[in-house]
């Protein structure tokens, strides 16, 4: 009869974390405008930059803005000095944040301007360059998680529209609890105390799920972009075209990530479950009480 009440007690626990690790899913949202920032380049465009979306999913939301290598040292925009190309040393401005139902989040950088010129980014804003590309500049999507004390362990993104390839790159912040979500004047190479290279991730030419954070790390705050050639990259550079449409992951808890923001409160050798966790466990060992009663009154 003990081992039959073992057997219950370690079914109990495995139910538990099971239960506590169940992937969530984030789709992509309508977004919301942000007037304050428009700002006109010299290509005579105004463009929304700033204007934000947010998912909510198992009571976690995140919020998602775009950004651009578009900021020449020392130009705002590039379009005033007539230049075409891109480059790691430019620094990140936001950028427009486009959603499209079915497809996904989608960026137009500061730098978009008419056909037929030679300054700026020609065709930005149009297809396929209206999406998450790297053609001309590098587009990014940051996403900053709230709701989950210990950060998210995202797992993997869907692409619900791609033209050409669909490359990523993918960073997360590590440094602590919270951070600025504002990266003006960071680098793709240098983003700044705290902040790491998760990885490259090959895509392919049609939607789908690209898996991502083998490692099982978590952090509140992840950057996503198409493929940029940080960090001693070796891909061969293609035009990567995307539009992000969903993220899936799992929030961190201090049972499975001792070491995630926020886990640094112990008791004795362990660190404090999440009460959900406990939650769940004392239903499992009320179930074992009852089969152990059940078990004497047989007897």
């Amino acid at each position: 009869m003990k081992s039959i009440g073992r057997t219950a007690l370690l079914a109990a626990v495995a139910l538990t974390f099971a239960a506590s690790a169940q992937a969530t899913v984030w789709n992509s949202t309508s977004v919301t405008s942000n007037p304050a920032a428009n700002h006109v380049n010299s290509a005579g465009y105004s463009i929304d930059v700033g204007n934000t979306s947010t998912m909510t999913a198992d009571g976690i939301s995140v919020s998602v803005t775009a950004w651009s290598n578009t900021n020449q040292t020392g130009v705002v925009n590039e379009t005033s000095v007539g230049t075409s190309t891109n480059s790691l040393n430019y620094t990140l401005e936001s950028a427009y944040l486009g959603q499209w139902s079915g497809s996904g989040y989608g960026v137009t950088n500061r730098d978009r301007t008419y056909d037929g010129t030679s300054s700026g980014d020609e065709g930005e804003g149009q297809n396929p360059e209206h999406a998450l590309d790297n053609e001309d500049r590098y587009d990014s999507l940051l996403f900053s998680f709230s709701g989950a004390a210990n950060g998210v362990i995202l797992s993997s993104v869907y692409k619900g529209w791609v033209s050409t390839d669909s490359d990523i790159s993918v960073w997360a912040y590590t440094g602590g609890e919270t951070t600025s979500t504002d990266l003006t004047g960071a680098t793709y190479d240098n983003l700044g105390s705290g902040w790491e290279l998760v990885g490259h991730y090959s895509g392919s030419y049609s939607t789908g799920t690209v898996n991502i954070n083998s490692s099982g790390l978590s952090s509140s705050y992840w950057l996503i972009g198409a493929y940029t050639p940080v960090g001693g990259a070796n891909y061969t550079e293609n035009n990567d075209h995307m539009k992000l449409l969903k993220l899936t992951g799992t929030a961190a808890n201090c049972s499975s990530t001792p070491d995630a923001p926020g886990c640094n409160t112990t008791t004795g050798n362990g660190t404090v479950p999440e009460p959900s966790s406990l939650a769940l466990l004392g239903l499992g060992l009320f179930g074992l009480l009852r089969m152990r009663r059940a078990e004497k009154t047989a007897n």
